[in-house]
């Protein structure tokens, strides 16, 4: 079925939620690149003398493999203290919900509404699940511009985070849970996962 604006007001709305969802998928993905090489380099500084071997460890796993690979490997390493642990855990913990996010997007009927909105286009994600005690059940998401934007931003924060954490692991002198917590620009926004 063709879907059709109701007017140019709501038609540029939908295109400025699109033009958010794009960047959004793209901040996204440099999270997961950067657990990606997070990976390669704790692998080679531990020991690991072939890159293309860690490539290989990696291979096509989506975020949330990632994620757990990079946890795993995190617990192995010597030298990092409650502190860091915590630290790390939590930076895991807000990578999930992200990528929780990210699959609500990418994975669900979209409706784009009847008409515009009086600041942005209000869409509403359908997922349906399938859960052992309750049947098939649906799910529905509101979504605005302003929302995949606020997440865009989060996956920035989480960009910048696992850097300085990667700086932390690899060289000599950095304590992973101050390096990480150096700047506060990086905050959580309050309320951002309780969608989830």
């Amino acid at each position: 079925m063709f879907y059709q604006a109701a007017d140019i007001k709501h038609e540029e709305q939908i295109d400025e939620l699109m033009s958010s969802l794009g960047r959004f998928i793209v901040e996204f993905e440099r999270v997961c690149s950067a657990y990606q090489h997070l990976v390669i380099f704790v692998l080679e500084k531990n020991g690991l003398q072939s890159q293309s071997l860690a490539k290989v460890v990696i291979g096509d796993k989506a975020a949330a493999e990632l994620r757990v690979l990079f946890s795993t490997l995190y617990l192995e390493l010597s030298g990092q203290d409650a502190e860091d642990k915590k630290a790390v855990k939590a930076l895991n913990n807000r990578f999930e919900k992200l990528t929780t996010f990210r699959n609500n997007l990418v994975h669900a009927d979209w409706d784009l509404g009847d008409e515009a909105g009086e600041e942005e286009v209000d869409a509403i994600l359908s997922k349906y699940r399938n859960k052992p005690t309750k049947g098939s059940e649906r799910r529905r998401i509101a979504v605005t511009k302003s929302l995949i934007d606020s997440f865009a931003l989060e996956a920035r924060k989480q960009l910048v985070l696992v850097r300085r954490l990667q700086v932390a692991l690899l060289q000599s002198g950095f304590k992973t849970s101050e390096h990480m917590a150096r700047f506060d620009d990086c905050e959580l926004e309050d309320g951002l996962f309780s969608e989830l």
